[in-house]
C-alpha cells in the first residue's frame, strides 16, 4: 500500500507576472532579515555568556 496523496507543483516558477514577482522580492527580503535579526540575536546571546 503505497499509495500517496502528495501532489507535486510543477511550474511554480514559469509565473512571470510584475505582482507575483513582487510578492516574491518582498517574501525573500522579509525573511533574509528576520534570519539576520535570528542571527544577531543568537551571537549576541553567546557573547553575554
Amino acid at each position: 500500500m503505497n499509495e500517496s496523496n502528495i501532489v507535486e507543483f510543477a511550474g511554480r516558477d514559469a509565473i512571470a507576472d510584475p505582482l507575483t514577482e513582487l510578492v516574491r522580492k518582498g517574501a525573500r527580503k522579509s525573511l533574509q532579515s528576520a534570519v539576520e535579526a535570528e542571527l544577531v540575536r543568537g551571537i549576541a546571546r553567546r557573547l553575554a555568556t
